[in-house]
């Protein structure tokens, strides 16, 4: 997320009138909750990783962390009972257990009075495992009325699947309950009809006008793990879901393939998987995947490392079949000299993984206040791309034009010639005018905690009682635009500072 340094007042008044979430970027950085800037809408995005009750406790509230703060909750239903938390599921994650035997009819969470489920385009991902031969259940069931023909949209029998849309019932004969963790990607569209892979292949399409040309109706129940003969009732234990489910994600919009593509390589490779359209495979940098890549019908041509200023984007159009995706190994970071080529005074110790698909003109960008705690970039051209093809070993100048992205952001812009797979950071080959941490030039009120040298930054606080340790980025005052307040330090003694 771009930053630019502004008061807190004036940022809260910001966060108010815009809505903070309208920047928070979607799974592998596609879409958004709201749909805007050319983004599909990322209407929900279900990750078990975000419950925090204990294992093997029951789940009566699921959030979603799209930012549309949709929640699942128990059914009203009393033939149910909610599914169970599993601490070490799929691919030793966390995962959301529905068992058939849960209830007398079964488990499910539901989200009722669903009243901005998508009308006209769909795209769903679940990341799940059935037990071994189970057949008959529902996976996702979306309900306005009785019987099959109210369930609008209904993905059912893990052992030859079905999926039901406007209550007519489409068989695709796929197989999801061999026990194994499988990718399932469904995509309708009013005006294209049924796109459903498994596992990153396009498995089955239908475009048929008995499914093309209809419209969903808002405002029923979505259930997880079940099927609803009529609305959030009428459960059955032959049609619960006797399986695990890790993910679920849901955009109120068709996803071209490309972006099908970048999502599906970010599940399969969290969950440890081989897939059949795999651009990624680096299984220790797994942290924040993303990636942009074109096919015919569209492409995503931006995205972003999540919140740890890290961006890329396509300098030149893409062919079909290109890709980037890129994410880091969730180690801290901090500035470091270890490791940097004998012109580099400094660099981030993180670095992102990139594998190429092709061969494409890069943009890359890094935000300081994101990535590092930091502040303002100064003299650009001191900045440089660091590059090297194995965890370990020194760094290599990449060749590139550098310039400010943001006010706080170092933009890179690499030819296709001069970037490969491998690992990338930032570095400095001058670290007094050019600091990879940057520079505040706003100034910061520092309280003293201690006697001690001036550069020793154990000895300095950002707190204002003066008692408490707040020194995030293990700085010092060293700016002119600092202020500096001498108190009597933790033990009432006088404080004395040298080395100024």
């Amino acid at each position: 997320m771009k930053k630019t340094l502004l008061s807190l007042v004036f940022l809260s008044i910001l966060l108010i009138q815009y809505g903070i979430a309208s920047a928070q970027t979607g799974p592998a950085g596609v879409g958004n909750k709201d749909g805007i800037n050319g983004q599909p809408k990322n209407l929900i995005w279900l990750d078990a990783a975000s419950i925090t009750v204990a294992d093997g406790d029951n789940v009566t509230q699921w959030d979603d962390k799209s930012g549309n703060n949709i929640s699942f909750v128990e059914s009203n239903s009393s033939h149910v009972a909610p599914p169970t938390f599993i601490a070490n599921g799929l691919n030793n994650l966390p995962a959301v257990r529905f068992r058939n035997t849960y209830g007398s009819r079964g488990s499910t969470i539901v989200k009722r009075d669903f009243t901005n489920f998508p009308t006209n385009n769909i795209t769903t991902f679940i990341v799940y495992r059935t037990v071994n031969g189970e057949a008959g259940d529902a996976v996702l069931s979306y309900a306005i009325g009785e019987g099959d023909y109210g369930n609008e949209y209904l993905f059912l029998r893990s052992n030859s699947m079905r999926s039901f849309i406007k209550g007519r019932s489409i068989p695709t004969s796929r197989v999801f309950n061999d026990g194994n963790t499988h990718i399932l990607a469904h995509r309708w569209s009013s005006d294209i009809g049924l796109r459903l892979g498994i596992d990153g292949q396009e498995e089955y399409t239908n475009g048929s006008s008995t499914i093309r040309n209809k419209s969903f109706a808002q405002g029923g129940c979505l259930a997880i793990g079940n099927e609803q003969d009529e609305v959030d009732g009428r459960y059955e234990s032959h049609q619960a879901l006797d399986g695990d489910i890790a993910e679920i994600i849901i955009y109120d919009a068709f996803l071209n393939d490309a972006q099908k593509t970048i999502i599906e390589n970010y599940l399969q490779t969290k969950y440890a998987m081989t897939t059949d359209n795999d651009h990624y495979d680096n299984a220790s940098y797994t942290y924040d995947f993303a990636g942009i890549g074109q096919e015919a019908n569209g492409n995503q041509t931006s995205a972003s490392s999540s919140n740890s200023g890290f961006y890329i984007e396509a300098l030149n159009d893409l062919n079909d079949g290109e890709y980037i995706m890129f994410a880091h190994n969730n180690s801290a970071n901090s500035v470091t000299t270890t490791d940097c080529p004998a012109s580099v005074q400094e660099r981030w110790s993180k670095d992102w993984y990139m594998q190429f698909t092709g061969s494409l003109g890069t943009k890359i960008t890094f935000d300081l206040p994101e990535g590092i705690s930091g502040f303002k970039p100064q003299e650009i051209q001191n900045y440089v791309l660091l590059y090297r093809s194995t965890t370990s070993g020194d760094y290599t100048i990449i060749p590139a034009n550098v310039n400010f992205g943001d006010v706080d952001q170092v933009e890179f812009q690499v030819t296709s010639a001069n970037i490969q797979t491998g690992y990338y950071t930032l570095g400095s080959i001058n670290s007094t005018d050019s600091p990879v941490m940057g520079v505040n030039t706003t100034g910061n009120t520092w309280y003293t905690l201690a006697s001690g040298d001036w550069t020793d930054h154990t000895i300095w606080t950002l707190d204002p009682s003066g008692i408490l340790y707040n020194n995030p980025t293990s700085y010092y005052p060293q700016s002119p635009n600092d202020k500096i307040v001498i108190g009597s330090g933790k033990n009432g003694m006088p404080i004395i500072l040298g080395n100024q």
